[in-house]
């Protein structure tokens, strides 16, 4: 089977869309908490800081970025012959940003994995899906009733 190629398969617009929407929202979320503690600290003049507030504006921002990028992807994925394979592979980098916005704030960051998982669900969808192909995951027909 091969892995790079047009896909048949609506899911990669669909995931790009609500995982890219997803992203964008909790990276802003993260980014403005970020800028928000950083100032809070600046005018309370406090030394040591809860939050590391510049990991978490890079990884909140670079969220938005990558769920961008994933969303047009996902857009493009039935259209051009890397969709798929950008789509997975920038849903691999969002769940990265992911785990920086958990080490700079010390949670779990919910929204940003979900998006992330839906771009890499998105992505493996569209590989089972390539033109020409059949899906691995295909059932094979029933045996004639006689």
């Amino acid at each position: 089977m091969k892995f790079i190629g047009k896909t048949k398969s609506w899911f990669p617009l669909v995931a790009g869309i609500v995982g890219g929407i997803l992203g964008i929202v909790s990276g802003l979320c993260n980014g403005g908490c970020g800028s928000f503690f950083d100032e809070l600290y600046k005018q309370l003049d406090i030394e040591s800081k809860a939050v590391n507030t510049g990991l978490l504006k890079f990884g909140g921002y670079a969220v938005v970025f990558a769920s961008i990028a994933a969303l047009v992807a996902g857009c493009i994925a039935r259209s051009t012959k890397f969709g798929t394979l950008i789509h997975a592979a920038l849903g691999v980098l969002t769940i990265v940003f992911a785990v920086l916005i958990g080490v700079a704030r010390g949670g779990f960051p919910f929204l940003p994995l979900v998006a992330g998982i839906l771009f890499i669900v998105g992505g493996l969808v569209g590989f089972l899906k390539i033109e020409g192909e059949k899906a691995v995951a295909a059932v094979p027909p029933a045996a004639p009733v006689e």
